[in-house]
């Protein structure tokens, strides 16, 4: 006598080896779409301190360490680290100090701000460690704002 078996009862532990297959690949899309877009979200933070920095060294009476100190409160603000020092420079000539940047910084000159970030500083893994992302990779953005009168 012939026993007829449901369809799929006949392999019943097929359901747990296609899960152990797929969800390594799974669990690795989803920490490089975490890895990604956390490089991402530090990209815009990084842009946004650039900006900051821009606007704060064209305004009237701007100076360096008002550059400095809105880069550092914006990376801060944003949970980054404000370890490192902006590039700041004056119709291209990069300028280290309050003195330089005042002799430079004549109204209508061009003031570029670059503030840079490399992905291990920023990493949510342990060791500043990445999946797709290089740990040296640097995150970086550039503003460039006219000096006001």
């Amino acid at each position: 006598m012939r026993i007829q078996r449901r369809h799929g009862s006949a392999r019943p532990g097929i359901a747990a080896v296609e899960f152990a297959i797929v969800c390594p690949i799974f669990f690795l899309i989803f920490l490089g779409m975490v890895d990604i877009g956390r490089g991402m979200m530090v990209v815009g933070a990084v842009s946004n301190a650039a900006r900051i920095g821009a606007r704060a060294a064209g305004v009237t009476g701007g100076s360096y360490s008002s550059t400095t100190a809105a880069v550092a409160t914006s990376l801060s603000n944003a949970g980054l680290p404000d370890t490192t020092l902006p590039t700041v420079t004056v119709n291209g000539v990069a300028v280290t100090d309050d003195a330089s940047f005042q002799a430079a910084a004549v109204p209508g000159a061009t003031i570029a701000v670059q503030v840079s970030l490399t992905y291990g500083s920023v990493s949510w893994l342990p060791g500043g460690a990445s999946l797709f992302v290089g740990s040296s990779q640097p995150l970086s953005a550039t503003c460039s704002m006219t000096k006001e009168g």
